[in-house]
């Protein structure tokens, strides 16, 4: 005997058939969804956000056997008049740390690293004071630099400024070739220890603190 199909069955049977006709329809298109739902506010005030975050000003320097980073990690190497600087990639990663203002024989120089596309600059600021260089925040997912009030792209070759020439390598490469280096070390390894017992701790950061 015949019974007839339980009512949310049918329901269900008809709510996939209509899809079925709707994929098959030559008609039917595909709406895609608004961009607000696509691009939270969230997404693109981290993408453009303006800061004014003053760089690191009284930087302190290890000496190689003070460390037990591994030799692969990242260094930004600068050289001034035949002596030698390394700047660890990793303590330079937080918001208040991408900015170094660095002095060596009388020269003032300004390092710059964004760790979100690993690009490094090196500048002479000349007569532009550290108070002008300034950490300005995110433009287009990179870092910007905000300079006498004007934020640039990291990237960006008009940052005016004169460009300083850097060395990007690996510490065990640095070091080998400049045993008598020193090693700007800021909040240090994201993972792992950075210095030898006794030895001068890294920096701490001021993000997420009152």
């Amino acid at each position: 005997m015949y019974k007839p199909l339980p009512l949310f069955l049918v329901l269900l049977l008809s709510f996939l058939l209509g899809l079925t006709c709707g994929c098959d329809d030559p008609d039917s298109t595909y709406q895609p969804m608004p961009s607000e739902f696509t691009e939270s506010p969230a997404r693109e005030e981290m993408i453009n956000m303006a800061l004014a975050e003053p760089g690191i000003a009284d930087p302190y320097y290890h000496k190689p056997d003070e460390l037990v980073i591994p030799d692969d990690v990242g260094i930004i190497g600068i050289e001034v008049d035949g002596t030698f600087r390394a700047f660890l990639k990793q303590g330079m990663m937080e918001m208040d740390q991408h900015v170094v203002y660095a002095s060596k024989n009388g020269k003032r120089l300004t390092i710059a690293y964004c760790n979100h596309t690993d690009c490094a600059r090196v500048f002479v600021p000349g007569e532009v004071a550290d108070t002008e260089i300034l950490m300005g925040g995110m433009m287009e997912s990179q870092m910007a630099l905000m300079v006498q009030g004007k934020r640039y792209k990291l990237d960006n070759e008009k940052i005016p400024l004169e460009q300083y020439p850097l060395t990007e390598t690996s510490w065990g490469e640095w070091k080998k070739a400049h045993p008598d280096t020193e090693i700007y070390i800021g909040i240090g390894m994201m993972i792992g220890p950075t210095v030898v017992e006794g030895a001068r701790p890294p920096r701490t950061t001021a993000v997420g603190q009152d």
